[in-house]
């Protein structure tokens, strides 16, 4: 089954059945073109609704001509898609791994089928939209899990200004925001902070000239990179605009769930270290602080974690450098503060007890925290480190 332009095509009537039960029914199914055999005899008409006892007859014909099937992309097939991707996704709020995005929609409950609806009627997204959960790609999960967080964290901001309109736009731009790395098996080595990558922009490129509102491509834009730039913004109003909202909730979204990828791959289930490193770099100004409040809340049991990431964070911002050359070490349990660039000079550096880093533990993508092998002075503000929770 392909999408093309605005309607879906069938090369073979196998395809036709496997549409209809991934739909789970075949009345909304109607052809545009006439099904007719060799000889030119019309089997089923044009616009005439499908029913599986006239589909599976076809199977048995070895006469049928050789013609492309042309499915109606009409308002009953826009409902029955809805209705089976609003299933897909109720299923996957029931799985453990969906457990925040659950907390996040009933936090602060959303009509969820009022922004799949709106998001179809584009057509690009409809034909993308279906493709994804039908053939359900391994990128797939990864994909849903962004979405149902993008539009819980944006729903639970409580801004009087965002209406339903900015949800679509977000869900959008998260069900979209890989669409070019969509059928790679190794997405996961694109998907990534640690390294520069071009997919990000060739994803809001490829949907440049989709028909979607220009900020859905400017989300899918920035989604994959790290910024420091929430530092000292107005508790109130740490955005400028709605725009610059989306784009931090896509963003967090995407990073929380590669830091828990990373975590699992090395067998490490335990989320401790996931919440640690994102409570640690939004202290530091990575993301705002008042995003990672619903965090808290939901992952309450881990409390002295999130307290713990957000002191060595103020810790490391002590730098008086202001160019994040402070790191504690070794991470998570830090004890002692290390000097990344021993060019400058500075009063708060130790230079008579060097210290030798062989290999650091990577425990999350951010450059600012990776320490290469070699010799590093110590910083006296290593005496402000708080002392770690025995969870780490």
């Amino acid at each position: 089954m392909e999408f093309v332009e605005d309607h879906f095509e069938a090369q073979d009537i196998n395809d036709i059945i496997l549409f209809a039960k991934f739909l789970e029914r075949y009345d909304t199914l109607s052809l545009k073109n006439e099904v007719k055999t060799e000889q030119g005899n019309i089997l089923i008409q044009s616009e005439r609704n499908l029913t599986e006892n006239l589909v599976k007859n076809l199977i048995t014909r070895t006469d049928l001509a050789k013609d492309v099937f042309i499915i109606n992309n009409n308002e009953n097939l826009k409902m029955a898609i809805v209705n089976r991707i609003s299933k897909e996704f109720d299923r996957k709020m029931d799985l453990s791994d969906y457990s925040f995005c659950s907390f996040l929609v009933q936090k602060s409950p959303l009509d969820f089928r009022r922004i799949l609806r709106g998001s179809v009627n584009n057509n690009y997204f409809l034909g993308f939209m279906t493709n994804l959960i039908m053939n359900n790609y391994d990128i797939t999960n990864h994909i849903i899990e962004i979405a149902l967080m993008s539009i819980g964290l944006l729903n639970n901001t409580k801004d009087p200004n965002i209406d339903y309109s900015d949800l679509i736009k977000l869900f959008q731009a998260s069900i979209l925001h890989d669409c070019t790395i969509v059928m790679n098996k190794q997405w996961k080595d694109e998907d990534t902070f640690q390294v520069e990558n071009s997919h990000d922009r060739d994803s809001a490129m490829a949907i440049s000239d989709k028909k979607f509102a220009p900020e859905v491509a400017e989300i899918i834009l920035a989604h994959n990179k790290l910024q420091n730039k929430y530092s000292g913004r107005n508790e109130e109003k740490w955005y400028n605009n709605k725009l610059e909202l989306l784009i931090s909730i896509l963003n967090l979204s995407e990073y929380y769930t590669y830091i828990k990828r990373i975590r699992q791959s090395e067998n490490d289930n335990e989320m401790t270290t996931v919440l640690y490193q994102l409570s640690l770099i939004t202290e530091k100004g990575f993301f705002p602080r008042q995003l990672l409040g619903l965090f808290e809340v939901h992952f309450s049991n881990f409390a002295s974690i999130f307290k713990y990431g957000q002191q060595i964070g103020k810790v490391e911002k002590m730098c008086v450098l202001k160019t994040s050359l402070a790191s504690a070490y070794p991470k998570p349990k830090s004890t002692q503060v290390l000097c990344k660039n021993n060019t400058q000079p500075c009063e708060y550096r130790i230079s008579s007890q060097p210290l030798k880093v062989v290999s650091e533990k990577k425990i999350g993508a951010n450059i600012t925290e990776v320490l290469n092998s070699g010799w590093y002075e110590k910083c006296k503000f290593g005496v402000h480190l708080p002392e770690p929770p025995a969870k780490i």
